[in-house]
């Protein structure tokens, strides 16, 4: 299944200590993104995953390299690769842990190479 991957980092310029980075994949097939939420100054991520309307759209955007209008967030590290379906489906399906670790799997699978 085609994976969608790409890094967004929000810096606030009035209070940094309010950026993070997500680390976000896009599965198409699926319309759903997962993402490692990374706040700035707790450091301990959030993992989910997520069907929202406006975060779809910024991944569809992102995926046809046309980069969000979103003030002080910068996107990067677009990648595309396959992954197989049935292990993406048991990160989908499984518990928050689960989805934890699949997450962090898909960043081993994207910083591989």
């Amino acid at each position: 299944m085609k994976v969608i991957y790409y890094k967004k980092e929000r810096d606030d310029l009035i209070t940094p200590t309010f950026g993070y980075t997500d680390y976000c994949f896009y599965i198409p097939d699926k319309s759903i993104v997962l993402l490692k939420h990374t706040p700035i100054m707790w450091y301990q991520p959030d993992y989910k995953a997520d069907k929202d309307s406006k975060l779809l759209e910024e991944a569809r955007q992102v995926a046809h390299r046309i980069v969000p209008n979103k003030l002080f967030t910068r996107f990067s590290h677009l990648k595309i690769f396959d992954y197989d379906d049935s292990r993406l489906n048991a990160i989908l399906e499984g518990s928050e842990d689960v989805l934890g670790k699949g997450i962090e799997e898909l960043l081993r699978q994207v910083f591989k190479k």
